[in-house]
C-alpha cells in the first residue's frame, strides 16, 4: 500500500505570511466594531454627539483565515463609524478620501 500523501499542504512563513501560495480568505464569524483613534489618540468625535457626549471613533472590521493554511487577518470594511457608548446608536461618517463621495 502507499501511504504517500501526494497534496502538498500549505503552510505559513516564520514571518506569519502564506508561504509558497496565493491566500484563499474565508469569513470567520460576524463583522464587528473595533476602536479606531484618531489623529493625536482622539478617542472620540468631537462634532457628532449623542445621548450629549461626543461619540466614540470606530471602525467595522471581519475577520478573516486563509483557507489553505490557517492564516488569520482582520479586514478593515468601514473605516469610520462614530458609536454612541450610551445607548449603541451608531453611523457611518463620511469621507472623502475616495472616489465614492
Amino acid at each position: 500500500m502507499d501511504y504517500n500523501n501526494s497534496e502538498k499542504k500549505h503552510c505559513m512563513c516564520q514571518h506569519g505570511m502564506c508561504k509558497d501560495h496565493n491566500p484563499e480568505w474565508k469569513n470567520m464569524g460576524e463583522a464587528f466594531l473595533s476602536p479606531n483613534p484618531g489623529i493625536f489618540g482622539a478617542k472620540t468625535y468631537w462634532l457628532d454627539r449623542c445621548c450629549g457626549k461626543g461619540m466614540i471613533r470606530t471602525q467595522k472590521v471581519q475577520m478573516q483565515i486563509c483557507t489553505k493554511c490557517g492564516r488569520t487577518q482582520i479586514e478593515v470594511l468601514i473605516k469610520e463609524v462614530a458609536l454612541c457608548k450610551c445607548c449603541g446608536y451608531h453611523h457611518t461618517i463620511r469621507t472623502f478620501d475616495g472616489p465614492n463621495f
